[in-house]
């Protein structure tokens, strides 16, 4: 059952203050707002003309209509020019059997608008037993990974929307129950100035092999929940807008930037200085659907910042090898520990980067392959790939509802947004 704006604002927890946790959502939603729609007009702009600075196959094996480049160029946002990289992917989305293309166009455009961002999550099978000899064989393989056991087996993106600014200007949160349970998009003209998501993206990590596949790899878990928003001028919701195509639907969303501190990592799907995603869809004459991806990014400077702290490291091994007792014992002295000498700071990927240049003279980069832009190269791969993976799980949710424009017969995971935890998965028995 749809969501009105009474219901959403008679359940609307008070929004945060700038100085809560929260706060930097509502001081940073604008600008962000405004440089997702910045980069989105440069980029039409500038595929149009096909005129990157810098683009490439990401795929060899591609057939046209299909195709998938990756790009560096320059763009302005608000607070100047920037270095951008991006992708922009089309492909496919399915092709009726039967039926009008008129009928088929309706249905694509409720699912598009109202029901995408509640069902791009999926749950694989999973088997009922343990493998091997027994409970004990898990632990046992434990042991034979490195880093943090991953407890959640689900793919694609989890959405949950957490503030809207109504038309009036007047900004609220979303009800709890109501998280997953996302607008329709085509309300955000009318109902809405903008609303604010949160996109968890599942099974999210780069793995990088600087020195080539058959060379030692470098794999960094990304497990940040990045803050987006979707704008009235974001949404697309076109009928018969060119000859040949029937209906173009779909949105972008910009990227809001995280302050919060994460460690070493710099660098992650939360933290764009500025960007946006774009997912549109067609539906041609002929009753084939379409569909395609867009992403511009800011190119990071850095990945990783790790400081030069030989004292701090010290008092890190010490506290760990005593258990916490070193700690104890200089809690008097914390606050001139904090303010100790520290020696800078480094990017250790950026910098094996630099350095293998430097030694060979540039051959590293020429012949191996080693250089930021093969870096940058491989984000945008991982970037297609989650972006592809979830147009797949998408498409297997639409082709499990007869009829998307019957809300009252819809599945409690399309209607209610939880389709990782609810929808069957495919070839589970019922």
């Amino acid at each position: 059952m749809a969501s009105t704006k009474a219901d959403l604002a008679s359940h609307a927890p008070p929004i945060p203050s700038p100085s809560d946790q929260d706060g930097w959502i509502l001081l940073d939603v604008d600008r962000a707002l405004a440089d997702a729609l910045r980069l989105l007009r440069w980029w039409r702009r500038t595929d149009a003309a096909l005129s990157y600075k810098t683009s490439f196959d990401l795929f060899k094996k591609l057939e046209a209509p299909d195709r998938a480049i990756g790009f560096f160029d320059r763009a302005e946002i608000s607070t100047g020019p920037i270095d951008v990289m991006g992708i922009s992917h089309e492909m496919i989305f399915d092709q009726p059997k039967s039926g009008s293309a008129e009928a088929y166009r309706s249905q694509i455009r409720e699912f598009v608008l109202r029901y995408f961002l509640r069902v791009s999550a999926t749950a694989p099978p999973q088997s009922g037993r343990e493998l091997g000899l027994g409970p004990g064989t898990a632990l046992l393989l434990n042991l034979l990974h490195l880093g943090p056991p991953r407890t959640d087996v689900r793919g694609g993106f989890r959405y949950s929307q957490i503030y809207f600014k109504e038309a009036s200007g007047r900004i609220r949160k979303f009800a709890a129950r109501l998280r997953n349970a996302i607008v329709d998009l085509r309300e955000i003209s009318a109902k809405y100035d903008w609303i604010v998501m949160r996109a968890r993206p599942f099974d999210y990590e780069l793995d990088l092999a600087p020195t080539g596949p058959a060379g030692p790899r470098f794999v960094l878990p990304l497990p940040d929940t990045p803050t987006i928003a979707i704008s009235r001028e974001l949404v697309i919701d076109e009928d018969y807008p060119a000859p040949g195509i029937l209906g173009r639907y779909g949105f972008a969303y910009a990227l809001l930037r995280d302050p919060t501190p994460r460690g070493a990592q710099v660098y992650g799907p939360a933290q764009f200085r500025a960007g946006f995603q774009a997912i549109h869809f067609e539906v041609l004459a002929s009753g084939q659907s379409r569909v395609r991806m867009t992403f511009v990014g800011d190119r990071p400077e850095s990945i990783l910042n790790v400081k030069l702290d030989p004292i701090g490291l010290l008092l890190r091994s010490s506290d760990f090898l005593s258990f916490g007792l070193t700690s104890r014992l200089l809690e008097p002295v914390q606050g001139l520990l904090s303010r100790r000498l520290t020696f800078g700071s480094f990017d250790p990927l950026l910098g094996f980067i630099s350095l293998a240049n430097l030694a060979t003279g540039g051959l590293a980069s020429k012949q191996l392959h080693i250089s930021r832009e093969q870096l940058f190269r491989d984000i945008l791969v991982k970037h297609f790939q989650l972006y592809y993976q979830l147009i797949l799980d998408s498409l297997l949710a639409y082709r499990q509802v007869s009829d998307w424009l019957d809300s009252a017969r819809l599945p409690d995971w399309a209607r209610d947004g939880d389709s990782a935890g609810n929808r069957q998965p495919l070839g589970a028995e019922p």
